[in-house]
């Protein structure tokens, strides 16, 4: 998957920074110009899902857009459109969690 920092995700997100990778895709930092909000968008990996992974993608997105709790981020948008499919989550600034678990405050090594 090529970089994508600086791209305009479907005329909306405008992606800043990644700020990390899996199996399924990436996740970036991002702007929703449309809300003037910070936010952080996964964008799936153009092969790592058939239509069926996508399906799926999709019906987890909604059950945990149905959920609110103050552990989980809110799902904000979910989709397809001229980029791989994408979700958007609200941004929530934090230590990173092996930063938590060892006890250190985020940004400390």
């Amino acid at each position: 998957m090529p970089a994508m920092t600086g791209t305009l995700l479907n005329g909306r997100y405008h992606l800043e920074a990644e700020l990390g990778e899996g199996g399924m895709g990436r996740v970036h930092r991002a702007h929703d110009t449309v809300l003037d909000r910070d936010v952080a968008v996964k964008v799936l990996s153009d092969t790592g899902l058939d239509t069926q992974g996508r399906a799926c993608f999709l019906r987890e997105a909604q059950a945990v857009a149905r959920l609110n709790l103050p552990n989980v981020v809110s799902v904000c948008d979910a989709g397809e459109a001229e980029m791989p499919a994408s979700g958007g989550t609200e941004r929530e600034e934090h230590a990173s969690l092996r930063a938590m678990t060892s006890g250190r405050e985020k940004g400390t090594q």
